[in-house]
């Protein structure tokens, strides 16, 4: 569309067809940002589709001086606080989805809070910036291909206050939830989802969670291959059905993220599961998440919920069984060194940090570690320095467990929360 703005004066008649389609269409596309601003793609992809969707409507109005009601889309002008909310303190992204682990200065982000006249937005980009300058003092106009935007867009960010949400959910194809105690470096942050796996870029992720304290990133998510490495090797890595090839590399499928894995089964692809509850009161700040539409067939029931303790964090999942034994595998990826302290705890260490790591229910569980490093199949990616912690628990025949773990930093455990039913949340 760009190109028949720049013709428009010499060619008004095609120009004016191109433009008009545009505007046509591309509010298909931004049905994606309903109802809440999340983008299912991750916000890496949000940084890429929404860039250039900011660059057309920005356009339109330079010529027009309207743009035909596009920024109006539901949910659009709620899109920065996703992008907002889903980078922690550590400047990575909650990079779910084949979405990339961190990202850059955002010309889009100040686009944004200049529309709507929120400083507070670009609380992240004040940092992009000053990391910028640090270590692209020349730049050789190789890569950050939207940067000179910001030469247009760009807002002051003199005096700049935190935002005054710390935690934020959205609803969509793929609903998240993002938990925080600060807006500081080093305060705690918890980005979990729900989703389907299929959707656009999507993995079998639902339930998966990233975790910092102490200014280091704990839970971590892979994320994903090479295209071009897995499509050179013959995979078929666009086709999302159940049983394509796609779902047997290992960073895409739920055996390396960090939810739960059934009789060693994969998560199914039709089913999506949703955000039930979230509170940022005082009186509790959590989500919980209806994890059974993605393991039908595999559990009767399947819930996770992620509650802030002060600073540390509860991940307690509720699962019940079918008409027979249920193997349920709990596993957090990290690239931390692991020492088990005894069956039920564990002290990571990382960055001269460390994170305890206690299963408070079900009695009996016994710690252990998972090899991330070196994936079964010679087309997967290596993953270096990783490895997964986590348990197995057998749930009998028709019969209910409950499946908490507790995360605190220093080596020092501090006293864990009474479990209660996610219903009593």
């Amino acid at each position: 569309m760009l190109g028949a703005l720049a013709v428009l004066e010499d060619e008004p008649e095609l120009a004016r067809r191109i433009i008009a389609r545009a505007i046509e269409n591309v509010p298909r596309a931004m049905r994606e940002y309903e109802p809440d601003g999340v983008y299912p793609e991750g916000p890496s992809y949000w940084e890429y589709g929404t860039s250039y969707n900011i660059l057309l409507i920005a356009s339109l109005e330079s010529v027009f001086a309207t743009d035909f009601g596009l920024a109006s889309a539901p949910g659009f002008l709620k899109t920065p606080e996703f992008y907002l909310h889903a980078t922690g303190p550590t400047g990575l992204y909650f990079n779910f989805s084949d979405c990339g682990a961190r990202g850059g200065i955002s010309p889009a982000m100040h686009w944004l809070a200049r529309r709507r006249q929120e400083p507070s937005l670009l609380w992240r980009e004040r940092k992009e910036l000053e990391e910028f300058a640090k270590t692209k003092p020349n730049t050789d106009g190789q890569g950050d291909r939207m940067l000179p935007f910001l030469l247009i867009w760009a807002q002051p960010m003199t005096e700049q206050n935190a935002p005054a949400q710390l935690h934020w959910h959205g609803d969509g194809s793929n609903p998240v939830t993002i938990l925080r105690s600060a807006w500081d470096d080093t305060a705690t942050y918890v980005g979990i989802k729900g989703g389907s796996p299929g959707a656009n870029h999507g993995h079998m992720d639902a339930g998966s969670f990233v975790l910092e304290m102490d200014g280091v990133r704990w839970a971590i998510d892979l994320g994903s291959d090479s295209y071009h490495g897995l499509e050179s090797k013959g995979i078929d890595l666009w086709n999302r059905k159940q049983d394509s090839e796609r779902w047997t590399v290992f960073r895409l499928n739920n055996l390396s993220h960090n939810t739960l894995v059934v009789d060693g089964q994969l998560q199914l692809v039709k089913g999506r599961a949703p955000i039930t509850a979230f509170s940022d009161e005082a009186r509790g700040v959590y989500t919980v998440i209806d994890l059974a539409p993605v393991y039908e067939g595999q559990l009767a029931a399947a819930k996770r919920g992620v509650k802030l303790v002060g600073t540390a964090v509860l991940v307690q999942d509720e699962a019940g069984a079918l008409e027979h034994t249920a193997s349920v595998r709990w596993g957090m990826v990290t690239r931390a060194e692991v020492a088990l302290l005894d069956d039920a705890a564990a002290l990571l260490k990382q960055d001269g940090r460390a994170l305890l790591v206690r299963v408070l229910s079900p009695q009996g569980a016994r710690l252990q570690l998972y090899e991330t490093e070196n994936p079964p199949r010679e087309y997967d990616a290596r993953n270096p320095n990783t490895r997964m912690i986590g348990f197995e628990s057998e749930i009998g025949a028709g019969s209910s467990a409950t499946l908490a773990v507790f995360l605190q930093s220093g080596e020092s455990p501090i006293e864990a929360p009474a479990l209660i039913p996610l219903s009593e949340w």
